[in-house]
């Protein structure tokens, strides 16, 4: 299952994150920078894609359940 969020609603969720030293500088950019050289990866592996940046934790968790619930075993 991916995650997924804009770089504006991932880097208003992490704030200045002076406790990630991988964002270190422009949270912004960084993460912008990050998406760009592991989206196609995570896409590649994912089965289900949730885009999560109008959700609360508990929609996720329910939108998770849901979409496993569909899925043919």
């Amino acid at each position: 299952v991916l995650l997924s969020a804009t770089v504006a609603t991932l880097a208003e969720r992490l704030g200045p994150a002076e406790d990630r030293p991988l964002l270190a500088g422009d949270v912004s950019a960084r993460l912008a920078e990050l998406a760009a050289a592991r989206e196609s990866l995570y896409r590649g592996v994912a089965t289900l894609v949730i885009d999560t940046g109008a959700l609360t934790t508990n929609e996720v968790a329910i939108a998770i359940e849901r979409m496993l619930a569909a899925v043919p075993r």
